[in-house]
Parts: structure tokens; C-alpha cells; sequence
């Protein structure tokens, strides 16, 4: 499987409002999850007012770290009155780990 990848995309709508789309690709499991983790501290600091959507569609493969991180993040993003959603088709392996972790993905 190949490695991680995680992309960022700011976009500011025609209203002025800012988003941030996050891109996650490849493998996502336990030899990413610190870089996952460090990045998503820095989400949290940096996009307090902002929306969050994560795009999984090209997750080759993910394990019970990165469930349980993305878990975490969309908590703490929660809580920072960061509205965390998800965006685009996931893959039904993908889907099926997460509707098991007790995510609640508003599309």
C-alpha cells in the first residue's frame, strides 16, 4: 500500500466566509498517524470560525489509529465550534470502519 499523503486547500467564498479541505490518500494507519496528528493540532489552532471537510475518496487502506485520530480531531473540532464535515463518495471498506467508530458525517 503506499504511504499517507495529506493535502490542504483553503478556499474563501464569495461571502468572504473561509473553508478548509483536507485530502487524505494512500494508506492511512499507524506510520502516518503522528504526522496526521501534528497537522490536525495545527487545524485546530489556525481555522477557530471555519469549516473543515475531509476527503477520503482516494484512502487506500486505514486502521484503528487513524479511526481513532480522526475521531479525536472531529471531537476537539466540535468542541471549537468547528464544523467538521465530510465530503465526496468513501470507499465502502472505508465507510463501514468508520460508521463502526460511531461517526455521524454530515455530507
Amino acid at each position: 500500500m503506499s504511504a499517507c499523503n495529506i493535502r490542504e486547500e483553503r478556499v474563501t467564498h464569495s461571502d468572504g466566509s473561509q473553508a478548509v479541505q483536507v485530502h487524505i490518500s494512500g494508506n492511512a494507519g499507524i506510520a502516518c498517524v503522528a504526522a496526521m496528528h501534528r497537522f490536525f493540532v495545527r487545524l485546530l489552532s489556525e481555522c477557530a470560525g471555519m469549516n473543515i471537510s475531509l476527503h477520503l475518496k482516494e484512502v487506500t487502506g486505514l486502521d484503528f489509529a487513524f479511526v481513532q485520530l480522526l475521531y479525536a480531531f472531529w471531537r476537539a473540532a466540535e468542541e471549537a465550534g468547528i464544523k467538521f464535515s465530510y465530503a465526496g463518495d468513501l470507499p465502502a471498506k472505508s465507510k463501514s470502519a468508520l460508521d463502526l467508530a460511531g461517526f455521524n458525517f454530515r455530507v
